[in-house]
C-alpha cells in the first residue's frame, strides 16, 4: 500500500469539520489516537496566531488531488462543534442544555418550562409560579476568552484544546463595509464570532455554572435564552429572589449585561385568592422588572393562564398572511 493511500487512510478515520475565517475555508482534523479517543491535531492546536492558520492546516495535512495535483484537505460531515463537543468528559452540566444536544429545539426548552410550571401547580393548592425571561444584552460579544478558558479547563477538556479556543477567540481582525466602502481594521479579543457554529457551544460553557440554588427555583436556558422559575410554595417568594439576585451577581462577575428594560417577569397563579395577594415587587440592581400577562418565549405566546389561545391568534395571523387570505 502507497504512503498516500495511508495517508488517505489515516485522515479517513479522523474527525474534521470545515469553517471560514475572514473569506478563507479551513478544514480542522481532529486526529484518533491507538485507543480511538479524538484529539486536536497538534500541529493546528499549536497555532499562535489567526494569521498563522492557513499554514499550520496546509502544511502537512493535505494530500494532493490526482487530476488536478493541487493540495486539497478531505472533508468529513463532523461540525466542528461535535469535534469540541465529544472532548467534554461524561455527564457535564454543560451537556443538559437542549442548544447543543442532538434531535433537540427550542420545543423541547419549552416542553420543559411547561412541564415544571404544570407540575409544581398541581402539587399543592397553594402553590404558583413567577417566570423571569431574561433578556441579555449583546451576550455572545461579551465573552471574556480567559473566563472562558478557565471554565473549560475546570470541566476537564484538554489543556492544548483550550489553548486552541482561546488563541481562535483572541486577536480576531473586523472591519465594516459598505458599499465600496471600508472601514479601518479593529482587533477583536472578547466576544465569539457571530454566525460560528461553535458560538453557541462555547456560550454554553461559559454559562453552565449559573445554576439554580434550590429544589425551588429553575433555570431554563437555549443558548442566551434565559428563564428563571420560582416554584413558590406558603407565599415563601424568598428563593426566588435570591436565586434572581444571584444571577444577577453572576452576571456582573462574568461580564454579562442584563437588560433590564427588556427582561419581564409572568405570575401563573390559579388560586381563588390570588386577587387579594401582593406579590413582592421584583427589582434588579436597583431597577423595577415590568409584569406582563403573556410573553413570546422562543417563538411561542406563554400566557399567564397557560392557554393558547393567544398564541393560536398569532399563527393563525401569520398563516393569513402568508396565504394572502382576509
Amino acid at each position: 500500500m502507497s504512503e498516500a493511500t495511508n495517508r488517505k487512510l489515516r485522515f479517513k478515520k479522523g474527525r474534521s469539520a470545515t469553517f471560514s475565517i475572514d473569506g478563507f475555508s479551513f478544514t480542522i482534523v481532529a486526529n484518533e489516537d491507538a485507543d480511538g479517543n479524538s484529539r486536536p491535531l497538534d500541529r493546528f492546536a499549536r497555532s499562535k496566531s489567526q494569521s498563522a492558520l492557513w499554514n499550520a492546516i496546509t502544511a502537512g495535512i493535505g494530500i494532493k488531488d490526482k487530476g488536478s495535483g493541487s493540495r486539497v484537505v478531505l472533508d468529513d460531515p463532523q461540525t466542528l462543534e461535535e469535534i469540541l463537543a465529544g472532548e467534554l468528559p461524561d455527564g457535564p452540566d454543560v451537556t443538559e442544555k437542549t442548544a447543543i444536544r442532538a434531535n433537540r429545539s427550542t420545543e423541547d426548552a419549552i416542553s420543559n418550562l411547561m412541564h415544571t410550571t404544570l407540575t409544581h401547580l398541581e402539587e399543592g393548592n397553594g402553590n404558583y409560579v413567577r417566570m423571569l425571561f431574561i433578556d441579555f444584552s449583546s451576550a455572545f460579544n461579551t465573552i471574556v476568552p480567559l473566563t472562558l478558558v478557565t471554565k473549560m479547563k475546570a470541566l476537564g477538556l484538554n489543556t492544548t484544546l483550550c489553548h486552541w479556543i482561546f488563541d481562535f477567540l483572541t486577536n480576531r481582525s473586523q472591519v465594516v463595509r459598505v458599499g465600496g466602502l471600508t472601514s479601518d481594521s479593529l482587533t477583536i479579543s472578547t466576544g465569539a464570532p457571530q454566525g460560528c457554529v461553535l458560538s453557541p457551544l462555547l456560550y454554553n460553557i461559559y454559562t453552565h455554572d449559573c445554576k439554580a440554588n434550590s429544589s425551588h427555583t429553575s433555570i431554563i436556558k437555549f443558548a442566551d435564552d434565559t428563564v428563571i422559575l420560582g416554584l413558590i410554595s406558603n407565599n415563601n417568594e424568598q428563593l426566588y429572589l435570591d436565586q434572581v439576585d444571584g444571577v444577577a451577581q453572576w452576571c456582573q462577575s462574568n461580564s454579562l449585561t442584563l437588560n433590564i428594560t427588556k427582561t419581564k417577569e409572568m405570575v401563573v397563579d390559579y388560586r381563588r385568592q390570588q386577587q387579594n395577594y401582593s406579590y413582592t415587587p421584583l427589582m434588579i440592581s436597583g431597577q423595577p422588572v415590568e409584569r406582563v400577562t403573556s410573553f413570546k418565549y422562543l417563538g411561542v405566546h406563554i400566557t399567564e393562564d397557560l392557554t393558547w389561545t393567544v398564541n393560536t391568534q398569532y399563527v393563525l395571523k401569520k398563516s393569513r398572511q402568508s396565504t394572502l387570505l382576509p
